[in-house]
């Protein structure tokens, strides 16, 4: 990392399991950390997405917080999959099979969601469920 890189806030990766509840406490989580001028990156479904941008002022809100972002990625269910009562338990087979992948993929091409104003992801929070994340965790010493 250049000598830029190391005046950067750390910057946060937070993947909270798609299911309201848990998304709801990683944004309290979030709020603390961007209140403590870290950068974030949160990732929720692009169903979860779709439902806060519908259904709440959340990205209104984080507006204000300048290292804030919103990453939305696929859980590949079809659009119209409820996601909801005994059916939520799909949800956990196509984060694994499906978004892990994709993330992996993503954070590859996108250097780690850095940018000239951010440094590359430096801590990974993600629900428990999602092994993946710890997977892939364990590589980022590697891709810096």
């Amino acid at each position: 990392m250049d000598s830029q890189g190391a005046t950067l806030p750390p910057h946060v990766l937070i993947f909270p399991l798609p299911i309201q509840g848990h998304v709801n406490s990683m944004l309290k989580l979030v709020e603390l950390l961007c209140l403590s001028s870290f950068d974030i990156t949160f990732i929720v479904l692009e169903f979860s997405h779709r439902r806060l941008l519908k259904h709440t002022t959340v990205v209104s809100h984080f507006k204000r917080y300048p290292g804030f972002r919103f990453q939305s990625i696929s859980d590949g269910l079809p659009n119209d999959h409820p996601r909801t009562g005994e059916q939520v338990m799909d949800i956990l087979p196509a984060t694994k099979n499906i978004t892990g992948p994709l993330l992996r993929k993503m954070m590859v091409e996108k250097n780690l969601f850095a940018s000239n104003t951010r440094r590359p992801i430096t801590c990974i929070i993600a629900d428990v469920v999602l092994s993946f994340c710890c997977d892939f965790a364990r590589l980022l010493p590697q891709l810096l």
